[in-house]
């Protein structure tokens, strides 16, 4: 019986490894973004819906948040492999359905949930000379253990690269 195994003990070798067992740049970006998008479900997402909770009074903001992949274009243009953002979904119909709810207010459902930088970072409410100071909601979440976001990324990482390991060898015993 054929086996692999993959022993990775930082993030410069896991970047090695993966491009020695995943020479198509398609797949390796698909691979990074499932290990991005795993962590911040499963982390930052939780962390800033709690303190958006905390903050915002209709809730509307904490159900639009979502996490997306971006575009392959827009990776590169940054010089990163994959990217994956933590942001508001403008256009969720259940957001919008809380806000109008809560608020009165039907024109958020044609423009979409649009005030989570004004939470987050503070506003001079309609253009006046006092300041309504943020509460930030996605910093705090993405700042409080960097290198536990780190790690849990290379975990993912290395199972999905054992996994296609795996199904190589099988594919590879099935052909022979």
């Amino acid at each position: 019986m054929i086996e692999g195994k993959i022993r990775v003990t930082g993030m410069k070798e896991l970047a090695r490894n993966m491009e020695k067992l995943i020479p198509e740049p398609k797949k390796q970006r698909s691979m990074l973004n499932r290990s991005l998008s795993y962590v911040a479900r499963r982390h930052i997402l939780p962390m800033a819906k709690a303190n958006l909770r905390m903050s915002e009074r209709s809730g509307a903001l904490a159900e639009a948040i979502d996490v997306r992949a971006r575009s392959k274009n827009y990776a590169l243009a940054r010089g990163r492999t994959a990217v994956v953002e933590v942001g508001v979904n403008r256009n969720d119909p259940k957001a919008a359905a809380m806000y109008s709810n809560y608020y009165g207010n039907l024109t958020v459902i044609a423009s979409g949930i649009r005030h989570g930088h004004l939470i987050e970072f503070g506003f001079h409410p309609g253009g006046s000379e006092t300041f309504v100071p943020g509460n930030p909601w996605l910093g705090p979440a993405t700042v409080v253990q960097p290198s536990t976001y780190a790690n849990l990324f290379a975990a993912s990482l290395k199972k999905k690269l054992e996994a296609h390991i795996r199904r190589n060898i099988k594919t590879r015993a099935r052909a022979a």
